[in-house]
């Protein structure tokens, strides 16, 4: 017949014309080859193919939970959907995920670092079935959420703020001083206030506020 591998030959028509018929796994491209050949439609295993559509280009026939994409079969498990190491098994429905401690979830895409524990821009990291933060300076805690300002150090109403090196208080008026602990109050502009004025300022300069 000169089909090619892959192929019988049948004679049929008014004329008895050759025809090729190809085997399951492969297809007749319909290039005008000489002699008409039967090749692989390399759709992956367990798939035929068959010719369809207005060019009548080559269209995977993939065994069931399979299909096609751009002419390969693919299968539920084939574009890895399970997370964090979990193995997939192809079902009937689809696929299922069989997932290693701690991490769970039809996808195995929760964990231990899940809810984003670690606080204060800490960084969560899996450590056997719990979870570790790696804590920005200064926070420190098991989830980074102790920082100078947890004791709430700025009285009278001051504002604590984190610094690199500690915290930083932003007082209310009359308070001054590093915890807002210094009432400052001038009564009027006198000689004796600027004394006082002067008194406070050095006082300043020598606790290094």
């Amino acid at each position: 017949c000169e089909c090619g591998p892959g192929s019988s030959c049948t004679f049929s028509g008014l004329f008895s014309q050759k025809a090729c018929i190809c085997k399951p796994g492969y297809w007749d491209p319909g290039d005008r080859r000489k002699p008409r050949m039967c090749v692989a439609c390399e759709c992956g295993p367990d798939s035929s193919c068959t010719r369809s559509g207005l060019f009548q280009q080559k269209k995977c026939i993939c065994k069931p939970g399979y299909r096609d994409v751009h002419g390969k079969c693919v299968g539920p498990c084939d574009n890895q959907p399970c997370q964090n190491g979990g193995t997939c098994k192809e079902v009937k429905t689809g696929f299922i995920c069989n997932c290693f401690a701690p991490f769970s979830g039809p996808r195995c895409e929760n964990g231990p670092c899940t809810s984003n524990p670690c606080q204060n821009h800490g960084t969560c990291k899996v450590s056997g079935d719990s979870y570790r933060c790696n804590c920005n300076k200064p926070f420190k805690g098991t989830n980074c959420e102790i920082g100078p300002c947890t004791s709430d150090p700025c009285k009278n109403n001051g504002i604590c703020e984190v610094e690199e090196k500690g915290f930083k208080c932003t007082c209310s008026k009359p308070w001054i001083g590093k915890t807002c602990e210094i009432e400052f109050l001038v009564t009027s502009w006198c000689p004796t206030a600027r004394r006082y004025v002067g008194s406070v300022l050095k006082f300043f300069v020598q606790q290094k506020f």
